[in-house]
């Protein structure tokens, strides 16, 4: 499971569903929830995602359909028959790297580059993300 801490930075709210701005070390992150009540502006959070629910692109691939999309690099790889699972390098604000971790199906990597330090992009689903505080 991915942990990234933030804090909310923005709840746009309609009729009984909410879009969830959260700042972070890497930038801002979108959550859809389908209730907000027990949040707040300001408070601190650690917004969670599972590794399956991460997908890869390639660097210059400029358009995926989710806020949540963040370049990376590759740090390390581990593989079976079926799944590899990706350690991503994300940079942060604060000159630092955050980790993600992403398990994929080796058939949607035959086309992509798994050399540690190629660049790419990851991106998560806002309604994939789980709030804590």
């Amino acid at each position: 499971m991915n942990k990234i801490p933030c804090l909310i930075s923005c709840i746009n709210a309609y009729q009984s569903c909410s879009l969830i701005q959260a700042q972070s070390d890497i930038g801002i992150l979108h959550i859809a929830l389908l209730d907000s009540q027990d949040f707040s502006l300001g408070q601190k959070i650690s917004v969670s995602f599972k590794e399956n629910d991460v997908m890869l692109c390639a660097l210059d691939n400029a358009v995926i359909s989710t806020p949540n999309c963040f370049e990376a690099s590759i740090y390390d790889t581990q593989s079976n028959d079926l799944f590899t699972r990706i350690a991503l390098q994300t940079p942060t604000d604060s000159q630092s790297h955050i980790i993600i971790h992403t398990l994929l199906p080796n058939i949607s990597l035959k086309d992509f580059s798994l050399d540690k330090g190629t660049p790419c992009k990851w991106f998560v689903s806002p309604s994939q993300m789980i709030l804590e505080y």
